[in-house]
């Protein structure tokens, strides 16, 4: 159990440093795929040269993006549907005029 929340708690470390990245004009990426290579691939384990008893726990990538990013892209409108596990009725976020609320 100690391992797991020492996991949790590295993730959430680093959100917290992917949320404040932005700010200094740092874009950051998930690194998934290095967080399970680190875990099996024998030759970064043995780069890496965790002491016993320790374990690469996540990776976030961090740098300065080639295009500056000057405004959110316009999306559409998200339209969601639910079912509600009693009654069984189907809700959705859009009005009798098929028109998003």
């Amino acid at each position: 159990m100690i391992r797991l929340m020492c996991n949790t708690d590295a993730i959430i470390a680093l959100s917290y440093v992917d949320l404040a990245a932005p700010l200094f004009g740092i874009g950051t990426c998930w690194a998934g795929f290095v967080t399970l290579a680190a875990a099996e691939y024998q030759p970064l384990k043995d780069f890496l040269a965790l002491p016993e008893g320790r374990r690469f726990a996540v990776a976030l990538l961090l740098g300065y993006s080639a295009y500056p990013i000057t405004a959110i892209p316009r999306r559409n409108p998200l339209v969601v549907s639910w079912k509600q596990a009693y009654g069984g009725v189907l809700k959705t976020n859009k009005n009798k005029n098929n028109e998003i609320k």
